[in-house]
């Protein structure tokens, strides 16, 4: 059964109305008759019959093999090989990863970031920007953390929507980290194809390669 909805132009409670006397019609004149007439055994034949042609029709077109599908695999196979590889070497990249856990978030509260770069105030659409990052580590190793720059625009509403965004690690063979007062430079440098006033942020968080996800700790510094 189906009720014609109503044209959205006219009210609201308009609407609403109309359709819910409409369900009260179908109720009384189609629905409940079929269901309360009953054969010598008790049996709503015809509703029956009405429910087992639905089941046909409707269930190879609406059922939950995608959704069963989608879980499997976006979720419960990823989460069995994640396990799998926690598990090689007797659980050597889980450990490692409980330990810099640990040490991001006793480090996390000293953790800040400063931009050192000078941001012309005009650039064309196919030009190369180049942003550098100064990150006081609190005693962190340089691969701990990322930095990310967020390329967006600020809505009507004043909220934040980002349009692109930018990531930017360092390695222990790479790294230019300044013992002497604990600070590592992180560099982009991003070819701009955006076009209009565009707007960026920049924020660190932590990084490692066991992360299931890179947020999973809840621990982000903007800048």
């Amino acid at each position: 059964w189906s009720i014609k909805p109503y044209n959205r132009s006219f009210n609201h409670d308009y609407c609403d109305t109309e359709e819910a006397s409409d369900l009260l019609t179908l109720l009384e004149s189609d629905v409940k008759p079929l269901f309360y007439k009953r054969d010598q055994n008790g049996l709503p034949n015809e509703w029956i019959k009405y429910a087992k042609m639905a089941i046909r029709t409707i269930l190879p077109q609406f059922n939950s093999a995608r959704m069963v599908c989608d879980y499997l695999t976006e979720h419960y196979l990823p989460a069995s090989v994640y396990g799998r590889r926690l598990r090689q070497n007797n659980g050597a990249e889980a450990l490692s990863l409980e330990d810099f856990k640990r040490r991001v978030r006793a480090a996390w509260p000293g953790v800040m970031g400063i931009l050192i770069s000078d941001v012309p105030a005009q650039i064309h659409s196919g030009d190369t920007l180049t942003l550098n990052v100064a990150v006081t580590l609190n005693g962190l190793n340089p691969e701990d953390i990322a930095v990310e720059c967020l390329f967006g625009q600020d809505t009507p509403s004043g909220d934040w929507a980002t349009v692109e965004r930018f990531s930017t690690t360092v390695t222990a063979t790479t790294t230019e980290h300044n013992a002497s007062d604990g600070t590592q430079v992180y560099s982009f440098t991003l070819n701009i194809q955006l076009a209009g006033l565009q707007k960026f942020r920049f924020r660190i968080v932590p990084n490692h390669s066991a992360q299931l996800h890179p947020y999973e700790l809840g621990l982000m510094k903007w800048i």
